[in-house]
């Protein structure tokens, strides 16, 4: 639901199967005012999951927030801060074409 913005900010994910066919991952990223994050997590966010120990030893609960609480390291980290930082910089100069 996009509300009273004129651009939809969320990002989902809707990945089946996420690893075997067992398993599914649906998600849905709140924008918060931009799209960059929400995006940035649905992009990543999978690999981070089934890269979790917890995960793979089916303990999906824990691997569900530890990848939560990775994410906002992965985003904090040098690496995340300047693909963050280009999709904001893309996003500027797109819309000077719009």
């Amino acid at each position: 639901m996009q509300g009273w913005r004129n651009n939809q900010e969320d990002a989902e994910i809707l990945q089946i199967p996420l690893d075997d066919d067992k398993s599914a991952l649906f998600a849905v990223f709140d924008g918060h005012g931009s799209d960059i994050v929400s995006n940035f997590c649905a992009r990543y966010f999978p690999e981070l999951l089934t890269n979790n120990n917890n995960y793979k030893n089916g303990n999906y609960e824990q691997a569900l927030t530890e990848s939560f609480y990775k994410m906002d390291e992965v985003m904090q980290s040098k690496v995340g801060r300047r693909i963050l930082f280009k999709n904001i910089i893309n996003k500027e100069e797109s819309k000077k074409y719009e």
